[in-house]
């Protein structure tokens, strides 16, 4: 059984050290943090495979982005949430497993859906 890696690469951008509103006059910081998650290919064939995966993605891309920050802004938790969204797409675009993807459009709809108050 073959080990795959997922480089989950993530552009920081004034997580919960600069909120752009708050300190606006001073200078924007990045950074990457890179966190390998390893999981077998054949793992992938299951349904419980599919989803325990994606909330190791997810766990991994909560712990690139780092805590999120309680400033009175919701600059801070935007983005934070953009953070992790966006590590969580890039690492399930990596994979490119059919059902890893449908996985997580479906995740994507739901939290819309909840979001929305549907």
């Amino acid at each position: 059984m073959s080990m795959k890696n997922v480089l989950c690469g993530v552009a920081v951008s004034a997580i919960s050290l600069v909120s752009v509103a708050a300190f606006a006059d001073q200078p924007q910081l990045t950074q990457t943090q890179t966190i390998v998650v390893r999981y077998s290919s054949a793992s992938l064939d299951r349904d419980r495979g599919v989803a325990h995966l994606y909330e190791r993605i997810h766990r991994a891309a909560n712990w690139a982005c780092g805590e999120p920050t309680m400033t009175g802004s919701l600059y801070a938790a935007t983005d934070y949430a953009r953070c992790v969204a966006a590590a969580v797409e890039h690492a399930v675009g990596n994979i490119d497993n059919g059902a890893l993807t449908a996985y997580y459009q479906q995740q994507l709809q739901n939290h819309r859906e909840f979001v929305a108050g549907d």
